[in-house]
C-alpha cells in the first residue's frame, strides 16, 4: 500500500493535541510492515516545522532579505495558492518510484490539502501512472492535464482527446486510486478557481472509494466546500469497479473537522476534554477499516 498525506493551509507539526487530523492519522499509520509506504507533505508556508518547495536546496544564510522573501512567498501562496503545483507533483512523484502492479493507493488531505489530495487522484485516473523510469516526462504530464482542467466547451475536448493519446502512449494501465479521504476540501488555488466555480460539483469519481468530512457550521468565503456529487454511469460498470462515496456533514468550523485547534483548559482536577476534530478522524479511521480487511492504520487510540 501506498499512503500519501496533504496538510492544510498553515498546519503544521506541533507535538500536540493541535496537531490536525492528518497528522494524527499519519501517526497512526503501521510502519513496521515492509510493504507499506507513506508521504507526508507539509504545507509550503514558513515557520517551525514547515517548508517551502526548493527550501533545503538554498544553502544561502538566512539574513533580512532571505525572511523577507520568505513571508512574500508565504503570503502569496496562502492567498492564491502558488506552490500548490509543487505539491501535487510531489506526490505524483512519489506514487511513481513506489507502485507496484497491485498495489492499493491511500490518499488523505485536509483544507487545501485535500484539494491537493483530489486534483492528484484525478490525475492519476485521467492522464495516468507514467510508466517506471520516466520520471522526466511528469512536467509534461502536469501540464497536459492542468491544461485540460482550465479549458472549456470544444477546446476541452480536444484536450481531453490529446490526453487519452497520452495516458495510452506513455501511462500504465489500469492504475487507480484505491481510497480518497478528505477533510473539508476547499478549492482556493487561484489557477483553477475560476473554472472549477462554474461546475463546484464533482461528476466524476476519482477513486474507487471516497470519504469527505465536511463542515456544516463554517461560513467564510475562502472554505466553501468542493462536494462530489456522481451521476449513475460513475456508480460503476463493466470497465471500472464499482465506486462508494460517503459525504458526511461534522458540526463545528473548518479547524473543528481537520483539526489544528488547541485542547481547552481543563476547568476541574480529573476533567478530560476532547476535541471536536476527533470525531471526524475517528470516523475516517473507520472507514478504512471497513472497506478493508487488511487495516492500513492501527488501533484507533
Amino acid at each position: 500500500r501506498l499512503v500519501l498525506c496533504f496538510d492544510g493551509t498553515d498546519n503544521k507539526f506541533e507535538a500536540t493535541e493541535q496537531d490536525s487530523n492528518i497528522v494524527k492519522l499519519y501517526e497512526m499509520l503501521n510502519r513496521t510492515t515492509s510493504d507499506q509506504f507513506h508521504y507526508y507533505q507539509r504545507n509550503s508556508q514558513a515557520g517551525i516545522g514547515t517548508y517551502r518547495p526548493g527550501q533545503l536546496d538554498n544553502t544561502e544564510a538566512k539574513g533580512i532579505f532571505a525572511e523577507t522573501r520568505d513571508k512574500i512567498h508565504s503570503t502569496l501562496d496562502e492567498m492564491f495558492g502558488t506552490s500548490f503545483v509543487h505539491h501535487v507533483i510531489g506526490g505524483y512523484q512519489f506514487i511513481l518510484k513506489y507502485y507496484m502492479p497491485g498495489d492499493k493507493i491511500y490518499i488523505f488531505g485536509f483544507s487545501r490539502g485535500a484539494y491537493t489530495a483530489r486534483f492528484l487522484s484525478e490525475m492519476i485516473d485521467n492522464i495516468g501512472l507514467l510508466s517506471m523510469g520516466n520520471e522526466e516526462l511528469i512536467q509534461f504530464a502536469w501540464e497536459t492535464f492542468s491544461d485540460f482542467q482550465r479549458l472549456g466547451g470544444t477546446t476541452k475536448q480536444e484536450a481531453y482527446e490529446y490526453m487519452q493519446i497520452f495516458k495510452s502512449t506513455f501511462c500504465r494501465p489500469g492504475v487507480r486510486v484505491y481510497f480518497l479521504g478528505l477533510f473539508d476540501c476547499v478549492n482556493s488555488v487561484a489557477t483553477f478557481s475560476s473554472t472549477r466555480d462554474m461546475t463546484p460539483y464533482i461528476l466524476h469519481a476519482p477513486a474507487r472509494h471516497i470519504r469527505h468530512a465536511v463542515s456544516i457550521h463554517e461560513r467564510r468565503a475562502m472554505f466553501r466546500p468542493s462536494l462530489f456529487l456522481l451521476n449513475n454511469a460513475e456508480r460503476g460498470g463493466p470497465d471500472r469497479p464499482v465506486n462508494t462515496l460517503k459525504e458526511v456533514w461534522f458540526a463545528g468550523n473548518h479547524g473543528d473537522v481537520g483539526g489544528g485547534w488547541p485542547l481547552a483548559k481543563v476547568k476541574n482536577v480529573g476533567e478530560t476534554k476532547y476535541l471536536l476534530s476527533d470525531v471526524a478522524l475517528k470516523w475516517m479511521v473507520a472507514e478504512v477499516r471497513i472497506i478493508e480487511e487488511t487495516k492500513a492504520v492501527s488501533v484507533w487510540m
